[in-house]
């Protein structure tokens, strides 16, 4: 707030483009059979994963607990209880809370997960930081997420 920073130019993976939030930027690109892009703002980070030809939220979701957090995860929690909630391109989307250790970062993170699904499969936008500061990057991390849309 206040920092003047202009929001970038769309950024588009897989079939889905969203408007990054003031402050963020892509930090980088992975290709690959489930391409994803990582921006992120300060010690805020944001990985939009795209399953190509998924068709369930809950599956996409499962998918990128099983196949991209847990082999990375030293520890690994997340909620049981999963919030349902409107999408306005999806229709609606999953979201779910974590806490864990993972092998690249000593320190503890806290985030959410997103899943929902586009024309091009299912979309998982992963927000954290430290645990204990996640909360002051939500509100950006959720809002990039409710604009994700078709490219």
């Amino acid at each position: 707030p206040g920092s003047g920073a202009e929001a970038g130019p769309p950024v588009t993976v897989s079939g889905v483009r969203f408007g990054p939030r003031p402050g963020w930027v892509v930090a980088r690109r992975l290709p690959g059979e489930i391409p994803a892009v990582q921006l992120t703002r300060g010690s805020g980070n944001l990985l939009v994963v795209v399953f190509p030809g998924e068709t369930d939220p809950s599956v996409a979701l499962e998918r990128y607990r099983d196949e991209v957090l847990a082999p990375e995860a030293i520890t690994l929690e997340m909620s049981s209880e999963v919030e349902r909630l409107p999408h306005p391109s999806a229709g609606r989307a999953l979201r779910a809370f974590y806490v864990g250790t993972f092998q690249d970062n000593p320190s503890p993170l806290e985030g959410d997960v997103t899943a929902f699904v586009l024309p091009s499969g299912g979309v998982v936008f992963d927000g954290w930081a430290q645990e204990g500061t996640f909360q002051q990057f939500a509100d950006d991390v959720h809002d990039m997420a409710a604009k994700a849309e078709p490219a």
